[in-house]
């Protein structure tokens, strides 16, 4: 190994220090579990390491960029050029689902609140939150915009690590193609803007990838430790990090498995053994409160508490009946989400990588291909089957596969190179680029984030394209006091602009489960008093969804029950673009209800 090939013993002290900060962010939970630095200025310490540890392995990882080299110069410059695009489209406010539900909803609350606590009315509190502890603290300064900034530095940071591996294989040109590759892939590049953690889970899967090829070629004991912690830190981050943990566990006994059987057990329980080490605390913390580790799924597989979902369609059934797709389509799904995938469009998988990843699975099938090709490419290909049986199919459900994946396309695009000559690879990379580029520019246009920057739209207007009850919350935000409760029925759990008291049904992905048991009541003042008796004291609510809903769901002594109740106990308090906040009439202390009208629907 030459000097110009050196590893970086800065970068592993680097990577080590990331796995810290996510031992020292779940330490950070127990924590707040009772109360303490929860939105105190302290906090800050963490995402603040966090933040500089990436910055630090961002700088580290590409600092053998070749910057005597045109191409490699270009590259930079494109780099450059969607790092800022990335920043510019990050300034604007939180309005993707999975924010506004999830991801900042709950830090918010948390941080409101004073504490992080788990809540049966709200099935995302159980969800590891490892990067969502990181927000809480940037969340109670009021910095939406730095939560989005931080998931961007994993992200950047997972492209660097991804750049230096790859310079030990093909060279710091064809490295640099990978960089941009990977940054510029239309999902990670969608993910870079927003306050999700995806992008956690590719940076520690990318320490994990790392770390296991170091391991794989010298053979100490520290770098596989490094692996299983880093793997372990994806649970940390989310339940699919458990797929991780098996998946490279199965993987680190294949690469070991020429050493024989016993090393290769010895060393797969070395990793696992590692990888529970940041993984059991949310694991343990769940089954302690509920009986089921990965609360709230799979109850009935684990027992203990569970959500009674609604009924839901398995995967095929899904794709088959509600997308209308045929047989075939279903079976191409793992090749579709790299070609036809589509921001937004779950029946086109909420996302799209790039076609030339294929490559990288045909570059592991060759007869000279290395222990380590077939073990990466093995990785990523039963990881899509798994996401696609146990989750839906979306593309950030699969990130950690673009890892591996972006090493195995390179480098058969390097020997593609050697074979076949320049023109042919350049070519390839070309088109692949401007599949990435002209995907990204759809989503530009789509945000048009410089409208909202330059003044031609207000804040106001920007998120009520996304949040189409936001007026309402505008006004309930503006009206009601902490003592109010109100109920929210179909609108998809967004609860991150609201800044009173709420609350939604406690069935995971469903809605209106709480108004249908009051409907068991003999009459109107029965269903409002069966509200209030909860603390329930506004429903706001999608008007369109919720007559749908009283049609469909409703038998005729549940209609009976909703009329009087709609016509004496239930007042509009504000109505506008289809979107409701209504008071449930207050019960006096003999429990009779004081009539209010008129009817609102």
């Amino acid at each position: 190994m030459t000097e110009t090939q050196d590893r970086g013993a800065a970068l592993e002290v680097l990577l080590w220090c990331s796995v810290a900060v996510a031992l020292l962010t779940e330490a950070d939970l127990f924590a707040a579990r009772v109360g303490l630095l929860v939105g105190s200025p302290i906090a800050l310490v963490i995402p603040g390491l966090a933040a500089l540890v990436l910055v630090a392995v961002t700088l580290v990882g590409f600092r053998t960029w070749n910057h005597r080299d045109r191409i490699g110069w270009g590259l930079a410059l494109v780099l450059l050029a969607y790092v800022a695009a990335l920043v510019v489209l990050s300034l604007v406010p939180p309005v993707a689902r999975d924010e506004l539900t999830y991801h900042l909803a709950m830090p918010q609350l948390f941080s409101r609140e004073g504490i992080f606590k788990e809540s049966l009315g709200i099935a995302y509190s159980y969800f590891p939150m490892l990067l969502e502890l990181q927000f809480m603290p940037l969340l109670a300064i009021g910095s939406a915009t730095s939560t989005k900034l931080l998931h961007m530095l994993y992200g950047l940071a997972s492209v660097a690590l991804v750049f230096r591996m790859l310079t030990w294989s093909v060279g710091l040109r064809a490295a640099a193609t990978g960089a941009v590759l990977l940054l510029t892939t239309p999902t990670v590049a969608i993910l870079a803007t927003r306050a999700y953690v995806d992008l956690a889970v590719l940076f520690y899967a990318a320490v994990a990838f790392f770390a296991v090829q170091r391991w794989h070629e010298n053979d100490r004991l520290r770098w596989l430790i490094l692996a299983g912690l880093a793997a372990g830190c994806v649970v940390g981050v989310k339940y699919s990090g458990l797929m991780v943990v098996a998946f490279m566990t199965l993987g680190v006994t294949l690469l070991a498995a020429p050493s024989g059987l016993k090393p290769a057990l010895r060393s797969a329980v070395v990793f696992a053994g590692f990888a529970a080490i940041p993984a059991l605390p949310w694991l343990v913390k769940n089954w302690m409160l509920t009986g089921n580790p990965v609360f709230p799924f799979f109850g009935e597989i684990f027992g203990g508490s569970s959500f009674h979902e609604m009924a839901r369609l398995d995967p095929l059934s899904r794709r088959r009946w509600q997308y209308g797709e045929s047989w075939l389509e279903i079976a191409l799904s793992p090749i579709r989400i790299f070609i036809t995938g589509k921001e937004g469009d779950m029946q086109r998988f909420d996302g799209v990588f790039n076609p030339l990843y294929l490559l990288g699975f045909a570059g592991a099938l060759r007869r000279e291909a290395t222990r380590r090709d077939g073990v990466f490419a093995l990785i990523a290909a039963i990881f899509l089957p798994a996401v696609f049986f146990s989750h839906d199919f979306a593309a950030r459900y699969l990130v950690v596969i673009l890892i591996p994946l972006t090493i195995l396309t390179v480098e058969a695009l390097a020997r593609m190179q050697r074979q076949s000559g320049i023109p042919i690879v350049a070519a390839l990379c070309v088109a692949a680029l401007l599949f990435n580029v002209a995907h990204f520019a759809l989503y530009w246009r789509e945000v048009d984030p410089l409208a909202l920057l330059n003044g031609t739209r207000t804040r106001e207007e920007f998120i009520h394209r996304y949040v189409p009850e936001y007026p309402v919350v505008q006004y309930a935000n503006a009206n009601l006091g902490p003592t109010s409760l109100t109920y929210h029925v179909f609108l998809g759990d967004r609860s991150y602009y609201w800044e009173t008291p709420f609350v939604y049904d406690q069935i995971y992905y469903a809605s209106g489960v709480r108004l249908r048991a009051a409907l068991g009541a003999a009459d109107g003042c029965g269903v409002a008093r069966t509200l209030r008796s909860e603390g329930v004291t506004h429903i706001a609510a999608s008007e369109q969804l919720l007559v749908r809903f009283l049609k469909e769901n409703l038998d005729e002594d549940e209609r009976r029950s909703w009329i009087d109740f709609q016509a004496s106990y239930l007042r509009p308090v504000f109505r506008q673009g289809g979107y409701g906040l209504y008071e449930v009439v207050a019960v006096s202390e003999r429990g009779e209800c004081v009539l209010r009208g008129p009817a609102p629907f």
